[in-house]
């Protein structure tokens, strides 16, 4: 069982670390685009 839950944590890390990089990469693009309205806004 100890292969067994290695290799399931392992999966969990290497999912939550995708969930982190896909959320970051959306926030960025959200923050971007808030940005570039808000100067237009402004101007």
């Amino acid at each position: 069982y100890a292969y067994y839950y290695s290799g399931l944590g392992a999966g969990v890390l290497v999912a939550a670390y995708i969930q982190v990089s896909f959320w970051t990469l959306a926030a960025g693009r959200q923050i971007r685009k808030i940005r570039q309205k808000f100067f237009h806004a402004i101007l």
